[in-house]
């Protein structure tokens, strides 16, 4: 199976292991998304590929859906099956897993296809979500699902969150500019009605939400956490208590990682997913 990583800038991927890198930063043209592999694993390692994303302002959305949608297309040209993919995100990187869960739920015009198997293989079929084989899994690290300010948990974590909350108004604001309300659910998922998400569990079977008790967008992700684990009876979200935001990848920036709760849920059921 391979574990498909959405990185925007700051993770420090050898917390996971990662054994390949699909680009797609700043430098790649936002109209022809390049998708390069180069194996950097020993044969044993669990495979994960980690897919870099241009950033906004200077690549609006949906550029960063596109990159998401060519990478996933990449390894389905490849001849893999949806079965042995997990789509996996921390902070604006679980935002754009779930625009991809999103756009294979409700494709729309002006966004790009949604990715679909290879037609010359045994497993091309339609891909409407009434026919999509489901992938291996969906994992979502402190996911930024909404870009406001106003949840409780920004107040009541305000002094405990390692990010100020100026930094996620900055940040917020940044990234909004030209979104039409036509596609405000595909770009901020934690706004959707709970009907959004109908159908979630055919095409992601198992996910996985982590999130530290004291970052601030905590109430916003749990929020979400709940209208998705309606949908996907195999949801486990866990909640790390006196976490802050990205707290066990933070953690390996700091040589304190693999010690936490988190990460042992995630690496548990990662090596599930994956049958490690």
């Amino acid at each position: 199976m391979e574990d498909l990583f959405f990185q925007l800038g700051r993770t420090p991927l050898g917390c996971l292991r990662p054994s390949k890198r699909i680009a797609g930063g700043p430098s790649e043209s936002p109209s022809s998304t390049t998708v390069r592999c180069s194996d950097k694993r020993e044969v044993d390692d669990p495979p994960i590929d980690r897919l870099t994303i241009a950033l906004a302002p200077e690549y609006p959305f949906p550029t960063q859906l596109r990159q998401a949608t060519a990478a996933v297309q990449h390894l389905l040209n490849k001849g893999m099956s949806p079965s042995n993919i997990i789509i996996a995100g921390d902070s604006a990187g679980g935002n754009l897993a779930l625009q991809l869960a999103s756009l294979l739920l409700h494709p729309h015009p002006s966004l790009p296809l949604p990715p679909r198997p290879d037609p010359r293989g045994a497993d091309a079929g339609p891909s409407s979500s009434e026919s999509q084989q489901p992938f291996g899994g969906l994992l979502l690290i402190s996911p930024w699902v909404e870009f406001g300010t106003n949840a409780p948990s920004y107040v009541r974590n305000s002094a405990r969150d390692v990010i100020p909350v100026y930094t996620y108004q900055l940040l917020a604001d940044a990234v909004r500019p030209g979104v039409t309300d036509a596609l405000r659910y595909h770009f901020e998922p934690g706004l959707a009605p709970r009907d959004w998400w109908t159908g979630l569990g055919r095409v992601f079977p198992r996910v996985l939400v982590t999130a530290g008790e004291h970052e601030m967008p905590l109430d916003q992700i749990q929020a979400s956490a709940a209208v998705i684990l309606e949908e996907v009876q195999d949801t486990t979200v866990f909640v790390l208590p006196g976490g802050v935001h990205e707290d066990f990848i933070d953690a390996f920036a700091s040589g304190e990682g693999g010690r936490g709760d988190d990460y042992k849920v995630v690496v548990s059921w990662l090596s599930k997913t994956l049958n490690l």
